[in-house]
């Protein structure tokens, strides 16, 4: 389940939770609409998906519950067991879609600033793997914005953050594009499209963590020793390289 979270997100609750203020009645109107369609969309598939996950987590007691069956028997109820967890798998694939589906109709209904705040967290919530790192230079990146910095530091410090986040953005988007080309459905054990997908992620992941890398370097740069020592990012990135030494 975990590797399949845009199937079980809440489309609604996401929209409503970043609901922007810049938003006029007609706007709010279409956007509601697209929600209340979405809403009577998933509710049949919803049941149909706690149905089927509820049979199969009753099959998996008993092939492991300790009881002892005739191999025969063993082998029927795993039989009946992998097809349940198949008819959860393609469930779970037309939740997938009706949120992706649905998301998108809401995203060509705002504007781009209110669009994006959904679509960001429609992603993390639909795709969280891909977003559980690269918090370190966002925060150092703030925590440098507090400093007293002269003009010349300011400059460049935006210009440091604009580009970084910009180039962040950007592999980040490729991931998330990457994992919505793959199958929402289950799949065990995993084909050799999803084994190329993985692979694909983990040089993308790879990609954006030098990112950010270079980015608590190219900031350490631009500070003095003194208000580099305020910055605890900085000072973990100082220490590794000690210990690389």
């Amino acid at each position: 389940m975990r590797r399949h979270t845009e199937a079980v997100i809440d489309l609604t609750a996401i929209t409503l939770d970043t609901d922007p203020t810049t938003l006029d009645l007609s706007q709010r109107a279409i956007v509601l609409k697209t929600l209340l369609e979405y809403d009577d969309a998933v509710e049949r598939p919803l049941e149909e998906f706690k149905d089927r996950a509820a049979k199969v987590k009753k099959l998996e007691q008993r092939m492991w519950g300790g009881d002892e069956y005739e191999p025969e028997v063993r082998q029927a109820i795993r039989s009946k067991w992998e097809k349940r967890r198949q008819e959860v798998g393609e469930t779970m694939k037309t939740l997938a879609m009706l949120n992706r589906d649905h998301a998108q109709r809401v995203y060509e209904q705002l504007p781009h600033d209110a669009s994006w705040a959904i679509r960001d967290a429609y992603d993390r919530q639909a795709f969280p793997r891909i977003f559980e790192d690269g918090r370190a230079a966002d925060e150092a990146i703030e925590a440098v914005m507090e400093l007293e910095l002269t003009p010349d530091q300011q400059r460049r410090a935006e210009d440091l953050a604009s580009g970084y986040r910009e180039s962040w953005r950007g592999l980040t988007a490729v991931m998330v594009d990457r994992r919505k080309e793959g199958s929402p459905q289950m799949t065990f054990p995993p084909t050799r499209e999803a084994m190329s997908t993985e692979l694909d992620l983990a040089q993308i992941k790879y990609r954006r963590a030098q990112l950010d890398q270079r980015m608590l370097a190219q900031l350490e740069l631009l500070l003095d020793p003194a208000q580099s020592a305020m910055i605890p990012a900085l000072q973990l990135t100082a220490d590794a390289q000690d210990s690389d030494r």
